[in-house]
């Protein structure tokens, strides 16, 4: 597995798709062979770098707060636990000569 990854690298990313509320849902890699090493970018954003990793750490820190606050919200609003009650529904099966359970006598009256 390791000299597999030793002979390619993460050239690019692309159809980055995002989910509702902005997140990252899915993308597809492309791998390319280290022999191709030379048609590596230098930088993976246009911008600056550490202006889109601050952005992306203050993104994960609100994600958190509000993951913790829903989180919370939760445990208060749990219902207890409700307790179970049996029913004698009794028996499963009705023999034969058992009694019907209408009433009416035995189940065959023949």
């Amino acid at each position: 597995m390791r000299l597999w990854l030793r002979t390619i690298f993460l050239y690019d990313l692309t159809h980055l798709e995002r989910v509702a509320d902005g997140t990252l849902g899915w993308f597809y890699p492309i791998y390319v062979n280290r022999h191709l090493d030379f048609v590596r970018p230098t930088a993976f954003w246009a911008r600056d770098n550490d202006a889109v990793i601050r952005a992306q750490a203050e993104r994960r820190a609100t994600i958190l707060k509000s993951n913790a606050a829903l989180l919370q919200h939760i445990k208060q609003t749990q219902r207890p636990p409700r307790e179970t009650i049996d029913f004698d529904l009794g028996p499963k099966v009705i023999g034969r000569n058992d009694v019907c359970s209408c009433g009416s006598g035995p189940k065959y009256k023949h």
